[in-house]
């Protein structure tokens, strides 16, 4: 997937954005988001013309709450025919030879990968330092939640949010894709694989009880007529569950699968993954949610090692409708591999350290994290030709569709795409200039589906701003972590930075800006 960094993004107005009058190169620079390095020669390509089927506004935030508003709204933009006359006109504005609207189309990884903030977590609270390669912003805004009205049954809700940001020209716009709300008893049935990891090094720091835990979590969350497959690996494959029918919750089966775990030899995950796919497609079941659950440290070091590789086996089975949900396990796991192999199978990446946190994942977010409400959504978001994107908090963005991969969206989820915009000179800004988001995606039928949020700038800064002040606080923990891993000797600075943010976004009654608050206190004594 080609992939864009946090900050400057598309914001090099000046001789970058002559750029957008060619049409000879892409819109995104490109890099692997497992390693966290991007390749940083990309330019920009020409602004794709904005779809003309945007409908009426819906789902627009509530115009009660203005408290975002600026005092002041500037006038509206100089013609969009026309080229700046103003001769002091910044020369960012002059450089932009097209005043056609600018759309491009945003991806953020599945929206239930959420290991990298509970790494961070652990980390943290054993005293040690987060890495750069490790911290994936949107992952902490899948964690983390921000919640948005649910949808209806096989559509999805669009919310967008915006206010000013610091600089002036630029503001703050986080767009929401929300699901349809769903609970365990409005489940498919289920037919799971597991692809349990017993090697030598599953012995260590209790990373086999954490592989029991979730085996536990999940029997839980099982009904009567689930079918449960299971295979063991380490040097070589061994099938030890074939097409077994659960009973009920906490089927005794499954329990004593997990009891009965044991860890020696080395680790052929490759050989693991394709012998669960295997057996995953021997029992898979029409019209019933198939997923193949892998429960690993990562780490490969017989067979076929290389993690690409290694994905492509997920990525054929996702073809299929065979999802894979991958489960890291153990202080000094190998996450690259694990985030590679899940991303190519289109289903969730979790990190689970404690038994509380795998009856979290797999019990109270079962559904979130097992489950599938739409598939392969995009959104395309269409600015002011004035206005770029300054910072991107997502994964993926582009002004071609054919780069950024769509993306499967859970029940009881959103997707949450945070970014920072900034127009060219703050005097371009019209207070009836159209901001227009259209998600793409694909019901549950297989039937293609669109829904579209037209809103003027007006709009949006009179609006409600609740769900944004959530996101920005989240990705304000998120960055403030990245940038200290760059920046050690700023860290005191970036921790107060990132507390305002937090603190300015709860009342004190939120547990999970509670705990971020927290972990902010903690990396002060880490990194002092």
């Amino acid at each position: 997937m080609r992939t864009l960094t946090s900050f400057s993004l598309l914001v090099a107005f000046g001789v970058g954005l002559n750029a957008c009058g060619d049409s000879a190169s892409t819109g995104v620079a490109e890099g692997s988001p497992r390693s966290g390095g991007y390749d940083a020669g990309a330019v920009l390509a020409p602004p794709i013309e904005a779809r003309s089927d945007a409908g009426a506004p819906a789902d627009l935030p509530s115009a009660a709450d203005a408290s975002t508003a600026p005092a002041d709204v500037p006038a509206p933009p100089v013609d969009a025919g026309e080229a700046p006359v103003d001769a002091e006109a910044p020369s960012a504005c002059a450089a932009i030879t097209s005043h056609e609207p600018v759309t491009l189309y945003l991806s953020a990884d599945d929206s239930n990968s959420m290991a990298s903030p509970a790494i961070a977590r652990r980390m943290i609270r054993r005293g040690q330092r987060v890495p750069a390669g490790l911290l994936r912003t949107y992952e902490f805004l899948n964690y983390y939640n921000v919640p948005y009205e649910a949808a209806e049954p096989d559509h999805v809700r669009i919310v967008p949010q915006m206010r000013p940001g610091a600089e002036a020209g630029s503001y703050e716009l986080q767009v929401g894709i929300a699901s349809e709300r769903r609970g365990v008893a409005d489940l498919r049935p289920m037919t799971i694989t597991f692809v349990l990891d017993t090697s030598g090094s599953m012995a260590e720091d209790q990373r086999i009880e954490r592989e029991r835990a979730v085996i536990r979590a999940i029997a839980g969350s099982l009904r009567a007529g689930d079918v449960v497959s299971a295979v063991t690996w380490s040097s070589d494959q061994r099938e030890v569950l074939s097409g077994y029918r659960v009973t009920r919750p906490d089927d005794p089966t499954l329990l004593n699968l997990a009891a009965t775990l044991s860890a020696s030899g080395g680790t052929d995950l490759s050989g693991g993954l394709h012998a669960g796919y295997a057996l995953a497609q021997r029992h898979y079941g029409e019209g019933r949610l198939n997923r193949v659950v892998v429960i690993s440290d990562g780490i490969a070091n017989v067979g076929v090692t290389d993690a690409r590789v290694i994905a492509e086996a997920a990525h054929v089975a996702e073809r299929e409708e065979i999802y894979l949900v991958g489960v890291g396990v153990g202080d000094g796991f190998d996450d690259t591999m694990m985030d590679t192999i899940t991303d190519r199978g289109r289903g969730a990446y979790v990190f689970v350290d404690t038994d509380a946190e795998a009856r979290e994942m797999f019990g109270a977010r079962f559904t979130e994290t097992m489950d599938l409400a739409v598939r392969a959504v995009r959104l395309e978001l269409t600015l002011p030709w004035y206005m770029r994107v300054a910072e991107f908090h997502g994964e993926a963005i582009s002004t071609d569709p054919r780069e950024v991969d769509p993306q499967h969206l859970a029940p009881n989820d959103a997707m949450v795409f945070h970014q920072v915009v900034q127009a060219c000179s703050a005097s371009m800004v019209g207070p009836d200039d159209h901001i227009v988001a259209r998600a793409t995606y694909t019901s549950r039928a297989r039937v293609p589906a669109a829904e579209t949020v037209d809103v003027t700038v007006r709009q949006l800064l009179a609006g409600g701003d609740a769900a944004l002040r959530r996101g920005s606080a989240i990705v304000a923990w998120a960055e403030a972590l990245k940038h200290i891993a760059e920046r050690p000797t700023d860290a005191g600075a970036l921790l107060d930075a990132a507390e305002h943010t937090v603190r300015a976004a709860t009342n004190g009654a939120d547990p999970a800006l509670d705990e971020i608050l927290g972990l902010i206190t903690a990396y002060r004594a880490v990194t002092r």
